[in-house]
């Protein structure tokens, strides 16, 4: 077969345009019935706007994004294949805590 089309995101777990764009765009591919998540591989670099100093790092969206966004790249390490590990992350981006 043809090789896998590689698509990676650099996001941040609490942007909100983000965590839309993984819920209600990403998500969807990711449904058994379309099929489309076989015929990319799907990285999501939960980075974003952060930034390294000699104290750790600092989110843009705070140090709970700073956690969770390594929550994600754990989940992404953790459960190898993508369909393993993108359902929870779409949840999580879906129902974000904020510490409210």
């Amino acid at each position: 077969g043809l090789p896998l089309v590689q698509v990676t995101l650099y996001g941040e777990s609490l942007c909100p345009d983000c965590t839309d764009f993984t819920a209600n765009t990403l998500a969807p591919l990711f449904q058994p019935d379309t099929g489309m998540s076989s015929i990319f591989n799907f990285t999501y670099m939960a980075w974003g706007n952060a930034v390294r100093h000699p104290e750790g790092v600092s989110c843009q969206h705070g140090e709970l994004e700073c956690q969770l966004n390594r929550v994600i790249m754990c989940a992404q390490q953790l459960y190898a294949g993508q369909d393993n590990w993108f359902p929870f992350v779409a949840c999580l981006e879906k129902h974000p805590h904020k510490g409210e």
